[in-house]
């Protein structure tokens, strides 16, 4: 009976469920598939072995490279970076106020760029040559792509949308634009969507008035 038993329990870790009831083997063959089963089992530990040895390597890499890291830093702690300089935006407004005098459209199209202008100015470092090259590859695989590109975009459009009659009355672009390049700070997008309707300065919200 004991020994009866011993095989049934064998059967139920060797055998898959339903096998153990529609298949009845013999002893010998029994025992055969309960030496494959162990020599399974021994291969897979192994396996998790070498997984556990290869991450300890790896865990040991790492460790090395960060007491590496820590040995290159200053004795006073990380360098901390100076707040960035309000320079690039006036010159970018300077430029956007000069090309839409020449041209109203390239206002509508400065609104839309404007906050791959804004991630660009904060991401980007001027400190050296190599160091501003690293600094716009890393802006580029930030910020520049597909994925991220639209959904900025299509914030930017309806933005525009907002802030100005491009939907209702487009004729009023023109002068809108030119409004807007006529006493910066111009765009106050927290307040665009509660601008009346009509008028000439509809959808627009100015800080101060256009003269005529």
């Amino acid at each position: 009976m004991v020994i009866s038993s011993g095989f049934n329990t064998l059967a139920s870790l060797v055998l898959p469920g339903s096998d153990q009831s529609s298949t009845k083997l013999s002893k010998a063959v029994l025992l055969q598939k309960s030496v494959a089963y162990v020599g399974r089992l021994q291969q897979e530990h192994r396996q998790a072995r070498a997984t556990v040895e290869r991450l300890r390597g790896e865990i040991e890499e790492l460790s090395t490279a960060i007491e590496e890291f820590q040995r290159q830093l200053p004795p006073s702690g990380a360098p901390v970076l100076p707040p960035q300089s309000e320079q690039a935006s006036q010159l970018y407004e300077e430029y956007v106020r000069w090309r839409t005098s020449q041209d109203w459209r390239f206002w509508l199209f400065s609104v839309v760029i404007k906050p791959l202008f804004e991630s660009y100015t904060k991401a980007v470092s001027t400190g050296g040559i190599k160091e501003f090259c690293q600094s716009v590859l890393s802006w580029l695989e930030q910020h520049c792509t597909l994925p991220l590109l639209r959904p900025a975009i299509s914030g930017s459009l309806l933005q525009l949308s907002k802030i100005t009659s491009i939907l209702t009355q487009p004729a009023q672009l023109p002068e809108q634009a030119l409004q807007a390049i006529s006493c910066p700070p111009v765009i106050q997008p927290h307040v665009a969507s509660n601008a009346p309707s009509g008028g000439s300065n509809s959808g627009i919200a100015l800080s101060c008035k256009a003269e005529h």
